[in-house]
């Protein structure tokens, strides 16, 4: 991302870039992630796992999101596919334990499968997730959403009120790192320091981050719901757009395309 670091970024950020797959239509995105996540998650053949893995691989080649946005997305959450790959290792359904050099091991070759194919189904999931959140803006995606969710209307069911609590959360997200940065590096300048002391020590200096955090996230909130109704937002009430969604014929191929992917995959591990 230019002009910043990887570190700054949150989970769920957006990276501006003009690749095909940042161009792609909101709502086609959003129905190819669904297809392609159902598919990796309702698949039990390592043979279709790897298909998907080979997907995301190359989409995310097309988004051009770069080495470096990829290897933190894997420092981000290494935490939680280390966590996800030990409980199905030594926990999980397998058969006789591993007998290594005379020691009977706690775990099986069963174990060891399952667990590797877990991860790796996570991973993918994780990666494609990863794709449609860092090549589509917040609002476009709450837009997509809304399009997709216009049956509901009929229903009377709040479709556009709660996909604007979405977006306000979503908007939050960056907002709260952000007050939290500033209060961190407020902290450190008055002599502040977090590592010292012990476990109750920690939890009182972390005690004078959290509160001012809350009350100046608050203080935004407060001021984002005077600026809406000052532009004249109403729940309730139809909204105009200003650069409404146009589903193109790039958009249709690419609904197709992984439609026919997850079919192809699908058909596969049924043979």
């Amino acid at each position: 991302m230019p002009g910043s670091s990887y570190n700054d970024l949150t989970i769920g950020g957006y990276i501006p870039g003009d690749s095909l797959v940042h161009r792609l239509d909101p709502r086609a995105k959003l129905v190819c992630f669904l297809v392609l996540v159902i598919t990796v998650f309702l698949s039990s053949c390592g043979t279709i796992i790897g298909a998907c893995l080979c997907a995301s691989i190359f989409l995310g080649w097309m988004a051009n999101l770069g080495v470096l946005m990829w290897s933190w997305v894997l420092k981000r959450f290494a935490w939680l596919l280390g966590l996800a790959g030990g409980l199905n290792l030594f926990f999980g359904d397998g058969a006789k334990t591993m007998t290594v050099y005379g020691f009977t091991m706690p775990i099986s070759l069963d174990a060891i499968a399952d667990a590797l194919f877990f991860t790796t189904q996570l991973a993918v999931g994780i990666a494609f997730s990863v794709i449609l959140t860092a090549t589509t803006k917040p609002t476009d995606l709450v837009r997509g959403m809304g399009k997709l969710a216009n049956p509901l209307k009929r229903l009377r069911l709040p479709v556009d009120e709660g996909l604007t609590a979405m977006l306000m959360a979503l908007r939050f997200a960056p907002i709260l790192q952000e007050e939290l940065r500033s209060i961190l590096e407020a902290q450190k300048a008055r002599g502040v320091d977090f590592g010292a002391g012990g476990l109750r020590t920690r939890a009182k200096i972390l005690s004078s981050v959290f509160g001012p955090a809350l009350v100046g996230t608050l203080r935004r909130g407060d001021q984002i719901a005077v600026a809406m109704a000052a532009r004249g937002f109403r729940p309730g009430h139809t909204r105009s757009e200003f650069r409404p969604l146009v589903f193109l014929r790039r958009d249709l191929f690419a609904v197709i395309g992984t439609a026919l992917f997850a079919i192809t995959v699908t058909l596969m591990e049924m043979w």
